[in-house]
């Protein structure tokens, strides 16, 4: 792999805030909603599609929305395709994705809200 790195430092790019855009969809699977991410800059919006709010039933039989990341499939597996290096930024961002899901639909909140599939984090 040849990563090549560009420095931002001079463009400044502030963040003010995010939007979420939710889009809640009928369908026959375990998706509740497409989701948009645009982080509002002192230099313009930076825009991430592809997030899914969907259904999942944990092993304990436990059904929680879940906020996931957009991904694309290679080898027969599905990647994520967004990483956030603060770990909790990320898990808040996507609680309040789920809240404002619920918000949006009338949908009761979940008693929790599961997180990652490797660390199996269940957030109150």
């Amino acid at each position: 792999m040849n990563i090549q790195t560009l420095s931002l430092e001079t463009y400044n790019w502030g963040l003010k805030n995010l939007d979420i855009d939710i889009r809640p969809v009928i369908r026959g699977d375990k998706i509740k909603a497409f989701v948009t991410w645009t982080f509002k800059t002192t230099q313009g919006d930076l825009i991430i599609k592809g997030f899914t709010i969907r259904l999942k039933e944990l092993h304990s039989g436990i059904e929680v929305l879940s906020c996931d990341a957009p991904a694309y499939r290679a080898a027969g597996q599905f990647r994520k395709s967004f990483f956030l290096d603060n770990k909790d930024l990320y898990k808040s961002l996507c609680v309040e994705t789920v809240r404002q899901y619920c918000k949006l639909t009338g949908e009761l909140e979940p008693e929790y809200i599961y997180f990652d599939e490797r660390d199996r984090t269940l957030i109150t």
